[in-house]
């Protein structure tokens, strides 16, 4: 019995340390978007990211897209003083898909690139709570090495239907601080 109840042991050391112990000590650019998509996932799907919402994705992203987020998070604030609130603001949609509506599922298929650059392909899916086809498409998002990772530093849109969010983020967050002083 003690023999039986070693190899039980055993075996479950080996089921809980085996999985823990195969993964690597860095993830590498596929585990920076996931664990990007992740937070995203949980946010509200529209317009720039508040203070709050920077605050949850700070980690995931680069110093530069973080600071882009926040100029055209300042940028959508002067805009809303100048129009007395009584226009759309600047962004309306998800910022971080080409579909306006956002995603409800993800899944990075693959990763290309050197060791401080890459980009990650990542499959979208979106289906209205009410029911219907689900819309599915790929963008490219392009990561950077951190100190402590990798992180999102631009997403490419890549959604090919008419009135998909068309180019970089980053460009249109640099649109966003510009026009919003016009």
């Amino acid at each position: 019995m003690r023999y039986v109840m070693g190899m039980v042991s055993l075996v479950m050391t080996a089921l809980v340390a085996g999985p823990l112990a195969a993964q690597p000590a860095e993830p590498g650019p596929a585990g920076g978007a996931t664990a990007f998509y992740v937070t995203y996932l949980k946010l509200p799907h529209g317009g720039v990211p508040d203070a709050r919402q920077r605050a949850q994705l700070k980690p995931l992203v680069s110093p530069a897209l973080h600071d882009l987020l926040a100029a055209a998070d300042r940028a959508e604030e002067r805009y809303a003083t100048k129009t007395k609130k009584q226009v759309p603001p600047l962004v309306e949609g998800d910022l971080f898909t080409s579909l306006f509506e956002g995603a409800t599922r993800f899944a990075v298929t693959s990763c290309t690139g050197a060791a401080a650059r890459a980009v990650c392909q990542v499959d979208f899916g979106y289906k209205d709570s009410r029911g219907g086809a689900e819309t599915t498409w790929h963008d490219r998002v392009h990561m950077v090495k951190g100190p402590a990772g990798w992180l999102v530093d631009d997403i490419e849109y890549a959604g090919s239907w008419p009135f998909a969010r068309r180019g970089k983020l980053s460009d249109g967050l640099k649109a966003v601080v510009r026009d919003a002083d016009k």
